[in-house]
């Protein structure tokens, strides 16, 4: 099968470096998606395995919409090999984000495409609203204070 040169290449946002996430742990992201005009909050939860594998959703249980790790500020459950949220103690499976135990039983959390790239955690197949900056990079000058 060749890829077609026409297809666009998805475009990653690095969003953390590999080592920021241990093996085991989650870390929770605010970003800014477009609305219309303006953007909204696009909150996500990047977890990783214990083999070292990388999986990414939306930071929202669907049973209430709420933080997976809003109360308890965790994210698994006390064996940590699901994804639990703090509030209602629905858990999901890391890879496919289903919830198997809880009052949302069967929904799904919403996936979102990861990949590591050149050492970091990047996310694929989304919109997102950059960071506006008041200065060009380019513009910008190293301060050296002198030690003693």
């Amino acid at each position: 099968m060749s890829v077609s040169a026409d297809r666009p290449r998805p475009e990653y946002f690095a969003i953390c470096e590999v080592e920021e996430i241990p093996r085991g742990g989650a870390r929770a992201f605010d970003l800014a998606e477009p609305d219309g005009d303006g953007h909204k909050p696009f909150r996500i939860v990047i977890a990783r395995n214990k083999r070292g594998d990388h999986f990414a959703y939306r930071n929202a249980c669907p049973h209430q919409g709420v933080w997976l790790n809003v109360g308890s500020g965790t994210f698994f459950d006390d064996s940590g090999a699901l994804l639990r949220c703090g509030r209602h103690g629905s858990q999901f499976d890391l890879e496919s984000g289903k919830c198997v135990a809880g009052p949302c039983e069967g929904a799904q959390l919403v996936k979102i495409g990861v990949a590591v790239v050149t050492g970091d955690v990047c996310i694929h197949g989304v919109k997102l609203v950059e960071e506006q900056r008041s200065w060009d990079d380019d513009d910008t000058m190293d301060i050296t204070i002198p030690l003693g």
